[in-house]
């Protein structure tokens, strides 16, 4: 948090220099001294305060730029160099296609293809594939935007021997394609850096070992002990932006660059087990308080678009989301509510399969009671299509700032950590995760979330869990010791009004 400073505004400053200059000349027996706006003082007194209240600005400012946990840009870049660590520069997605050719086919190393959008791919191990054979390629540019889903049509540009001009990625697609680290990232490598120095082979030396192995790993979490005396096993999270998907698991090839360096760094003291994530798929609602809007269809407050939000929830009887139950077409489902709409409200729906699609919204065209009678769901038609619209996914009724809601509760599964590999008495609390799970990287499904939404505009008045989950709020243990560590990631989003 910013570091506490008094700093004074200009009328402050000025209506202090008034008070000193007024008490002064009563003292020499002024009665009635004149400072008021009229006055030689007055002017004079603006004058001096005008100026010396960006020097209090500056003087927060340049404070806060030297404090590790609020220091940004080159500022924090100088902080990360004098503890040894640097920015992490963006890097390109990996992953595999499948060759279609009509006899063994040499493929150079470097050969190269293109995506749908013209990026540029490489072979990154050349040799003699048959038909059908996995082939390893890596992107030409970096970030994010170089991760693809499997099946994915390659275009060779020049096709091997016998090979067919095109082939497709495997069912895994490519992954890894990272952006340039952000400094909410590298502040955090920072804080931990400094609370815990590395040394000696303790947990902070080692995820660094990981850390620095492969630009695609945000981060590193070690279980010392985890299976008994002279074990150490290692996890490395990826970044959620990478994936559509906001999953956090990191590539094959970055899991073994990180066993590697740290096997390299620390010797063979000790039984290494590295691994990645296995997501653990959340579905969560969430009850707004959120101010009345000014008309039926939407006014200037921010809040929610319609005056009677649907679809609605109930608290009474514990329902806390309204699901899709039946598909028709992609503007004609049915969804559960404990009341039926009025035409023309506007509802809201989040396509958990990309997260990097911006929220859909629709008006409801007509409404029926669904085929059977069955209560508290009805059968509806929309005016835009949501592709991909399924059965369980969450409607929400539509707030003005939904898409920033629904920001902040993705940022907020961003920030989780993995949860712990074991439960067994005998080698705890040697084997907890470390960092602790309350000391960073909470991995709870808890109130950091009901936080992030209260903080993410004024005109949340309140915000509540719904459905939680189905009250799993902590990642469940692996099956085996050796397995990977689960971590939440965000499956359904949905957001009532908190009656």
């Amino acid at each position: 948090m910013p570091t506490p400073l008094a700093v004074k505004t200009a009328p402050t400053i000025r209506d202090d220099i008034l008070r000193v200059v007024k008490n002064g000349l009563i003292k020499r027996g002024v009665s009635a001294p004149n400072v008021g706006e009229n006055s030689d003082y007055f002017v004079n007194a603006t004058g001096v305060a005008t100026e010396i209240e960006p020097i209090y600005a500056g003087v927060q400012a340049s404070t806060d730029a030297q404090m590790p946990d609020t220091a940004t840009g080159s500022d924090l870049v100088r902080w990360l160099t004098i503890v040894g660590l640097a920015l992490r520069g963006a890097g390109p997605s990996k992953g595999n296609v499948l060759l279609v050719s009509s006899g063994a086919s040499l493929v150079p190393t470097l050969a190269e293809l293109t995506d749908p959008n013209g990026a540029k791919f490489q072979v990154t191990v050349g040799g003699v594939y048959a038909n059908g054979a996995s082939i390893p390629i890596q992107s030409v540019a970096v970030g994010k935007i170089t991760n693809l889903t499997g099946g994915t049509t390659m275009r060779w540009t020049t096709p091997p021997p016998f090979a067919a001009s095109t082939c497709a990625l495997d069912s895994a697609g490519t992954t890894g394609g990272v952006d340039a680290e952000d400094d909410e990232s590298a502040r955090a490598r920072l804080l931990q850096r400094l609370s815990v120095p590395p040394g000696g082979g303790n947990a902070t030396e080692i995820a660094g070992f990981a850390e620095d192995a492969a630009v695609e790993i945000q981060k590193a979490f070690v279980y010392p002990a985890c299976n008994g005396p002279s074990t150490e096993h290692v996890c490395v999270v990826g970044y959620a932006a990478a994936s559509s998907a906001r999953t956090r698991t990191v590539s094959a090839a970055g899991v073994v660059a990180a066993s590697t360096a740290i096997t390299t760094g620390i010797g063979e003291y000790t039984e290494t087990v590295t691994t990645t994530v296995s997501s653990s798929l959340a579905d969560v609602s969430f009850m707004l308080l959120l101010p009345d809007t000014s008309t039926a269809s939407g006014g200037s407050v921010v809040g929610w678009v319609d005056a009677v939000p649907w679809p609605n929830i109930s608290a009474a009887s514990n329902v806390f989301r309204c699901r899709v139950m039946a598909v028709t077409t992609t503007t004609a489902f049915r969804v559960e509510s404990i009341t039926a709409p009025s035409l023309g409200e506007t509802i809201a729906w989040v396509d958990h399969t990309d997260f990097t699609l911006p929220v859909r919204t629709a008006k409801v065209l007509t409404s029926a009671l669904a085929v059977g009678g069955t209560p508290n769901q009805y059968d509806i038609t929309i005016d835009t299509p949501f592709p991909g619209v399924a059965v369980n996914d969450y409607i929400s009724p539509a707030a003005v700032n939904h898409q920033t809601y629904i920001t902040a509760l993705l940022s907020t599964f961003a920030a989780l950590g993995p949860g712990e590999k074991t439960n067994i008495a005998g080698v705890l609390p040697r084997a907890y995760r470390r960092p602790r799970y309350f000391e960073s990287y909470n991995y709870t499904l808890g109130g950091q979330f009901t936080k992030a939404l209260t903080n993410a505009g004024a005109e949340v008045l309140d915000a509540q869990w719904g459905y939680q989950n189905g009250g799993v709020t902590v990642p469940a243990l692996p099956a085996l010791i050796t397995d990977a560590p689960k971590i939440f990631v965000p499956r359904q989003l949905g957001l009532y009004l908190n009656a």
